[in-house]
């Protein structure tokens, strides 16, 4: 599902497979079974909140014109005084972060607004 993605990568040569099947076949160079496209279904409501990779924001995907250009912004959350401090900390002094708290508390949100206390990757980073 996410071989696309893999590809953008420069000087990396992706090849996505569908099985542990196909992997092993690849692997010892015997033709790749075919395999069915399965439907997901319905997504597994304890993943709710979470992102897919290569499906939303912070995928590094989008083409950013501006540092911190698309990015949500720290100064966008309205209270939550020490959780801005604690995470205004650990990206200062490159700290790990462990966000808590009862769903609709805010941890998401801020989260995804940690890249945009940090500088944008060079492409060797």
């Amino acid at each position: 599902q996410t071989a696309a993605e893999a590809a953008l990568v420069p000087g990396v040569s992706v090849l996505g497979v569908r099985s542990l099947r196909q992997l092993i076949a690849v692997l010892t160079d015997e033709p790749v079974p075919e395999e069915e496209v399965q439907e997901l279904g319905r997504p597994d409501p304890m993943l709710a909140g979470l992102t897919v990779p290569g499906a939303g924001m912070g995928t590094g995907v989008a083409a950013v014109s501006g540092a911190g250009a698309g990015r949500p912004d720290l100064a966008e959350v309205a209270g939550q005084r020490a959780a801005r401090t604690a995470l205004e900390v650990a990206a200062a002094g490159g700290h790990h972060i462990f966000l808590s708290g009862p769903p609709g508390a805010g941890k998401t949100m801020l989260a995804e607004r940690l890249p945009g206390l940090l500088p944008l990757l060079t492409q060797q980073e």
